[in-house]
């Protein structure tokens, strides 16, 4: 289970790094449009009628838009930007800017309308990002635990105090179970209570006995690791380390 969320992770990541590299190509283009482009008065002349670029359920209005060039050609074009209701009204005079090389690369001058690429790619790549830096990190911490466990680790036996199903977490529409331990710390009389993986099927018929072996870091017991090769080895159910 954690192999996999690992994959996952690394592929959210993956997503998340190209839509920030796009959102940066297409952040340079527009940066390079608004200084070469050149600034004009428009007038829209029609409202079309197609899919918001909002919301792909729902038909919005695009503003079709006839401007001229410096030398004076009439150049029209439909705005990518579309809204419901329309946000231009036919016959309202609108600033236009335009590439003076290609006179049909031209846009409203508006944020929404300048932006929208940036706007969207560069959240989005976020929205993907995120998640996959914060499952990774767990991960790495949770391997360079259990190294440490390995290396200064102190291994003992601990009576197990109850089992029972952990029904504040939910794996696949599932509560596991948990095994339970209470253990008292010989060098200060500290109270703990250890407790198992996440175990995806009830473990109480299984167990050879009413003690289990927990791994532990002397000098941070809240940093254990609870032996469930036992369950493990009769491939029983998943157990899952969360």
């Amino acid at each position: 289970m954690m192999k996999v969320l690992t994959r996952v992770a690394w592929l959210f990541l993956g997503i998340g790094i190209v839509l920030e590299i796009a959102a940066g190509i297409v952040w340079n283009r527009t940066d390079t449009f608004l200084e070469n482009s050149v600034v004009t008065e428009g007038l829209v002349i029609d409202l079309v009628l197609g899919m918001s670029s909002s919301d792909s359920s729902t038909a919005g209005y695009h503003p079709v838009v006839r401007f001229a060039t410096e030398s004076g050609e009439s150049i029209e074009f439909r705005s990518s930007i579309s809204s419901h209701p329309p946000a231009y009204e036919k016959g309202e005079a609108v600033t236009v800017r335009y590439d003076p090389d290609h006179h049909y690369n031209a846009k409203i001058d508006g944020f929404f309308s300048i932006w929208i690429g940036v706007v969207v790619l560069l959240p989005l790549g976020l929205l993907f990002m995120v998640p996959g830096i914060v499952i990774i990190t767990i991960t790495f911490k949770s391997k360079k635990r259990r190294e440490h466990l390995k290396l200064m680790g102190r291994t003992t036996w601990v009576d197990i105090s109850r089992i029972e199903l952990d029904r504040s977490t939910s794996i696949q529409g599932k509560h596991p179970w948990r095994i339970y331990a209470d253990w008292k710390d010989p060098l200060n009389a500290a109270q703990y209570t250890f407790k198992s993986s996440c175990l995806m099927f009830d473990p109480s018929p299984h167990l050879s006995r009413d003690r289990i072996q927990v791994c532990y870091d002397p000098y941070n017991p809240r940093n254990y690791q609870m032996n469930l090769d036992d369950l493990n080895n009769q491939n029983i159910g998943k157990i899952v380390d969360l």
